[in-house]
């Protein structure tokens, strides 16, 4: 049986022990995690726009990530992540 606080525990242990940048990254992961997902869920649903979901995904990690737009995006966990940095 687990105590019901060991979750919030090893939560608040790995907060402490990993950098800003590390939580920045996991956060962009995070982002990066949260479209891949939207183009699966659309897949399943609509196979024959593969072509045109792509291009749009493509689209979308180009701003996000190359164009550092993940970084400045409202609701993104990026966003979020650096508000709670500050």
């Amino acid at each position: 049986m687990r105590r019901k606080n060991e979750p919030r525990k090893r939560v608040i242990d790995f907060l402490e022990c990993v950098a800003e940048e590390d939580y920045l990254t996991i956060a962009m992961l995070a982002d990066a995690g949260d479209e891949l997902a939207a183009i699966v869920s659309f897949l399943a649903n609509d196979v024959a726009a593969v072509l045109e979901v792509i291009s749009m995904y493509l689209h979308r990690i180009d701003h996000l990530f190359t164009k550092r737009h993940c970084l400045s995006l409202v609701g993104t966990y990026s966003e979020y992540t650096i508000h709670e940095l500050h």
